[in-house]
């Protein structure tokens, strides 16, 4: 006889739920490998564990009585060495609320016993040492990690069928040695993978105008929130093999379907209106001919503890090279 009291696998909210989480992540693609084994979990309903993840020894464990979990989101240049884009998002479990904290890649850290930017610590030690980096410099334990590559990026993007954005001023440069090349207008439009791939890493024109770390993080948080609010939704479901295809070559993350299963019952409330964009405060300065981002002590650490309800965490001085 059936059993009339299990509860049925609300499969709609577990997909609306990890795609939001997904969407979320490295400029919007970080956990959709979760939702790939969702897919599969349907009508497998054993499963194990990924053998091939890393869990580094940089990492917190998972804590779930704290009521959040953290995660860092990365994406790296062409070289796939240095990490172009790193944010830090706390999900707070209770009340369905994202907070992201970009970090410009100038940010001026110590690493390895020297003064450094913080896009440098995965060039020294990797992902592992990009996590330490970060619990070091600003006191945020990193309970997770996506880092995707910009190749992965754009085939993803081209996956969702684009984006539609409002670029924000014109952008007109070339990078021959990356094989980089931007030239888009302003105003809205459709961005494809490899139009998106240029707005989300345009720092300056060939003229050398408007260029800087801290207007591309804006432009970045504003093209998350732009791919957040257009894709999720279930229409995306029939696009997930091609999307896993493309991830299981250029993502690397500690999430497995465990932990995103595990995860549903507190994602009911998760709302892109819930999700808070923060950028890590602070303004550019050239020291010994390089250009670096310093950031200022006690608004990042008012930032992290009140805002984005990190209450223990100690974000040491900022090193200005005097």
């Amino acid at each position: 006889m059936a059993d009339t009291h299990k509860k049925k696998f609300n499969f709609k909210l577990f997909f609306r739920s990890t795609l939001l989480f997904v969407l979320i992540g490295v400029v919007g693609v970080a956990l959709i490998t979760a939702a790939k084994n969702g897919w599969d979990f349907i009508s497998k309903p054993q499963f194990e564990d990924d053998d091939d993840v890393v869990q580094y020894e940089s990492l917190d464990p998972v804590d779930k009585k704290s009521g959040k979990l953290t995660m860092l989101l990365a994406g790296t240049d062409a070289g796939g060495s240095r990490t172009d884009t790193i944010m830090v998002a706390v999900y707070h479990l209770d009340e369905g609320r994202v907070d992201i904290l970009s970090i410009p890649r100038d940010t001026r850290v110590l690493i390895n016993g020297k003064y450094r930017k913080i896009n440098s610590a995965n060039v020294y030690g990797g992902t592992d040492l990009l996590i330490q980096t970060i619990r070091d410099t600003f006191g945020i334990g990193i309970n997770y990690y996506a880092v995707i590559t910009n190749t992965g990026f754009v085939e993803v993007i081209d996956a969702l069928g684009g984006v539609d954005f409002d670029v924000p001023h014109d952008m007109d440069y070339d990078d021959p040695v990356q094989d980089l090349h931007i030239h888009l207008k302003k105003g809205m439009q459709h961005l494809d993978g490899k139009q998106a791939e240029g707005v989300v890493r345009w720092r300056k024109n060939n003229t050398g105008s408007s260029g800087g770390d801290v207007p591309r993080v804006k432009t970045q948080q504003a093209f998350i929130k732009a791919l957040v609010e257009q894709k999720l939704t279930l229409s995306n479901i029939g696009k997930i093999d091609e999307i896993y295809k493309v991830l299981s070559e250029h993502l690397n993350t500690n999430v497995t379907i465990k932990d995103v299963l595990g995860l549903v019952p507190n994602l009911k409330e998760l709302d892109t209106n819930n999700v808070n964009m923060y950028l890590l405060p602070g303004d550019g300065k050239t020291i010994s001919g390089a250009s670096f981002f310093l950031y200022e002590q006690e608004e990042a650490q008012r930032i992290i503890r009140e805002d984005m309800g990190l209450t223990n965490a100690v974000v040491k001085p900022c090193n200005t090279g005097k």
